[in-house]
């Protein structure tokens, strides 16, 4: 049996859906289904772990297939401390956001092959004081 074999069986064992084994192990729900579909081949340790972890079993089995499989029993043990874990750890709050004056950009003079005889005029950025299209003396 492979890992994504074993993963979706030990999930189905523990009565979970996908999003639900992400939100346990701290992963997201694409990455367990990327997992469990073979789509990611190349499983970081600390994923495995965590994953293992969550489903009750050892890192050694769950990514070679190799020890002792874990009963059922043992297997919805392990995803009780894991909610349990998730309830009793803090969520993160959310970065409060700086207020932070725009910087004011410089006039640009545009001037490319597009600009359909507008060379001549500024192009200001992200500041409405500024007339938009004042013309430009020209450098000689």
């Amino acid at each position: 049996m492979s890992l994504p074999e074993r993963l979706a069986s030990l999930r189905k064992r523990a009565e979970l859906s996908a999003a639900a084994l992400s939100d346990l192990a701290g992963l997201s729900p694409a990455h367990v289904a990327m997992i469990e579909t073979g789509a990611r081949p190349n499983l970081a340790a600390s994923t495995a772990l965590a994953l293992a972890r969550t489903l009750g079993t050892t890192f050694e089995h769950l990514v070679s297939g190799e020890g002792v499989e874990p009963t059922d029993a043992e297997v919805k043990a392990a995803v009780e401390r894991a909610r349990g874990r998730v309830a009793s750890e803090p969520r993160a709050a959310a970065p409060a956001l700086a207020t932070v004056a725009p910087a004011r950009r410089h006039a640009k003079r545009t001037s490319t092959a597009t600009d359909h005889g507008n060379a001549d005029r500024l192009r200001i950025d992200r500041d409405p004081s500024f007339d938009q299209t004042a013309p430009v003396a020209r450098a000689r």
